[in-house]
């Protein structure tokens, strides 16, 4: 009788399945509990796990669940909970899990600045493959976008850092061009208006003087001398008078 086809199309999913994990030579790592120093445990659950899936983001490992890492030691009678902060703890518990690569460390706090300190360990030589250490003086979120992501590039590269970095003091912009100054107005009286009256005020007051001073001449009487000129005889000019009245 012939089988299904069901049947044989599930058999072929399966062993297409299992080739696909035989070729697939990524290490297999484990993200160990940090340790929690002066630090709420909740937050330091929060940070372990979303170091394992920035590891997982990055494609070049794959990464045993959480789940299946305290399954797994349970079922060893691992007493420890896959709690570890030194090397030979990682090997030990590395070894358990069938794994390649350990990541372990603590997370502590002083006041309010956040200190993560996590190391890479081959499993199989015990050797540290990267070792991260960082600070940072923000909130809980920030260090899970941020600070967790940083850490996890570093140590998938296989960096060694003994300091925390420090960020980059940003590049002041150029100055903008500074405008020429504009040129002084011209001065103005305190009066706000214009020189012209005042000159032409000057004027009708010559004028009034000159006018004044004729009359005063006609009040005297008389008509002026007539000019002599030499040699005899009157130069046939006269004076003209003008009455004014007052």
């Amino acid at each position: 009788m012939s089988r299904p086809t069901g049947f044989i199309a599930l058999v072929c999913v399966l062993c297409m399945v299992v080739l696909s994990h035989a070729q697939d030579e990524r290490p297999l790592i484990a993200i160990s509990p940090l340790q929690a120093k002066k630090v709420d445990p909740e937050e330091v659950d929060l940070i372990s796990e979303a170091m394992a899936g920035e590891f997982q983001n990055t494609g070049e490992f794959r990464v045993m669940e959480r789940s299946q890492m305290d399954r797994i030691l349970k079922e060893q009678g691992f007493q420890t909970s896959g709690i570890c902060d030194g090397n030979e703890c990682a090997v030990e518990v590395g070894k358990v899990l069938g794994i390649d690569r350990m990541v372990v460390g603590s997370v502590g706090r002083i006041g309010t600045m956040y200190v993560i300190n996590v190391r890479m360990v081959d499993v199989a030589s015990g050797e540290i493959l990267g070792s991260v250490h960082r600070t940072e003086d923000r909130e809980l979120k920030f260090v899970l976008t941020n600070l967790v992501p940083q850490v996890a590039k570093a140590l998938s590269t296989g960096q060694t850092e003994d300091q925390p970095v420090v960020a980059a003091e940003p590049v002041p912009a150029p100055a903008a061009p500074t405008a020429p100054a504009p040129a002084p107005a011209p001065a103005v009286s305190e009066s706000g208006g214009s020189v012209w009256p005042w000159l032409l005020g000057g004027g009708v007051l010559a004028a009034g003087g000159a006018a004044a001073y004729f009359l005063l001449l006609q009040d005297d009487g008389g008509e002026d001398p007539a000019p002599s000129v030499p040699g005899g005889g009157n130069t046939g000019t006269s004076t003209v008078s003008i009455p004014v009245t007052w």
